[in-house]
């Protein structure tokens, strides 16, 4: 498959990303890095933040000072103040905002972080990526009432661009390999994360796996799929929310990375003890049962085999895996004395949750856009809600 001029011209500008020693510098700590690196820029040039973020939320403060500038405290990247403002940031590089990280952090208690006399607080989310929550006025407000202002990374960079007057030529430097890093992080990473096709990057020999091997080279390969996955996900909500009454059973739809690769569970709740589910990883699509009985686990597994629940006849008959029994699998039914299971399922336990997740899975080679892998995903969840109805009929 033919690469397209535009990820050609990404992959190049990676390779001038790889030249630059401040990305190598943040590569131990992504995160930890980038508020550092802004906390010395606070440090060092007040005056020119403290005007930008007047500029960014519209208003003005008496002072040019930044004082009480810290770092991860109660797991706030960035704390500081500006007259009688107090500043919270929760910085997002390499991983992706969630509403409920912002709600319990903006239910901190303002005396953590100062003892002068603070009247206002605002609560910043700086960000690569703008998440889906974020309105038309750049902002989210949480369930208490309290606003978070979404600034972005492109803001952020057109600001330090306007630093004229630097203390050396030391700090110039380091700040436009700054500006630099992050410019082709957003252009050349970011730019491409709605264009990527989750299936491709996981064949070998697609433009979109060649992308993602690049991308691991430089250890960038996290941050993109994390990325990916969330706007996946996403629009696997959209698509739900257009057919709300078709999916009521739903329980929740999650996106992450577990072991280098992207991750989306989709869950439906059987009853009070299992769920059922598609998860999607990496280049594999499964299907899963898991829960808290072990008991309640085997004998639905048995009830959608019956079903067909494994077959995934939308994917034209590829092999499921694994074809096999597992063996700690058997010897878990014959300790709770359950005979004729099926057992050819992979599986893991969630020790902190005390639950078994079994799941059998095939690997996708098909042509798909994500908007068919979308419409694959709903034809699918729709057989799930069907299946689930038969079996209750049969109880």
């Amino acid at each position: 498959m033919k690469m397209s001029g535009e990820i050609i011209d990404n992959i190049i500008k990676l390779k001038e990303l790889e030249k630059l020693p401040i990305f190598h510098m943040s590569l131990s700590s992504k995160e930890l890095f980038h508020s550092n690196f802004l906390g010395w820029i606070l440090e060092n040039y007040q005056e020119e933040m403290v005007i930008f973020f007047e500029s960014e939320l519209r208003c003005k403060f008496t002072t040019r000072e930044i004082k009480n500038i810290q770092r991860e405290k109660k797991n706030i990247d960035l704390s500081f103040t500006i007259g009688d403002t107090l500043f919270l940031i929760e910085n997002k590089v390499k991983s992706i905002a969630y509403k409920e990280q912002l709600d319990k952090y903006s239910q901190l208690d303002k005396k953590i972080f100062t003892n002068d006399d603070v009247v206002k607080i605002k609560y910043i989310l700086l960000s690569l990526q703008e998440p889906e929550f974020i309105n038309t006025n750049k902002e989210y407000q949480s369930p208490n009432g309290y606003i978070w202002r979404y600034i972005g990374y492109t803001n952020l960079v057109a600001g330090l661009r306007k630093i004229a007057n630097f203390e050396n030529e030391y700090h110039r430097h380091l700040i436009e390999d700054y500006i630099q890093f992050i410019k082709i992080l957003n252009e050349n990473i970011m730019q491409q994360v709605p264009q990527a096709n989750v299936l491709n990057m996981y064949q070998k020999g697609t433009p979109d796996y060649e992308f993602l091997q690049k991308l691991t080279e430089i250890r960038m390969h996290d941050f993109f799929q994390k990325a990916v996955f969330e706007n996946f996900a996403n629009d696997i909500c959209k698509e739900l929310i257009k057919q709300r009454g078709t999916y009521k059973e739903l329980k929740e739809i999650k996106s992450g990375m577990t072991r280098g690769t992207g991750l989306i569970n989709i869950f439906f709740e059987y009853d009070s003890d299992v769920s059922m589910g598609i998860q999607i990883q990496g280049g594999q699509y499964r299907k899963f049962i898991n829960g808290t009985s072990e008991e309640d686990i085997f004998e639905l597994s048995t009830k959608l085999k019956n079903k067909s629940f494994f077959a995934f006849q939308f994917f034209g008959g590829k092999e499921v895996r694994p074809s096999n029994p597992n063996k700690k699998l058997q010897k878990l039914a014959e300790n709770l004395g359950i005979a004729n299971v099926d057992c050819a399922f992979n599986k893991y336990h969630w020790p902190l949750k005390k639950q078994l997740f079994l799941y059998k899975y095939i690997t996708p080679k098909e042509v798909l856009s994500n908007a068919d892998y979308i419409n694959i995903i709903c034809d699918d969840l729709k057989e799930m809600i069907s299946l689930i109805s038969e079996i209750k009929k049969d109880e």
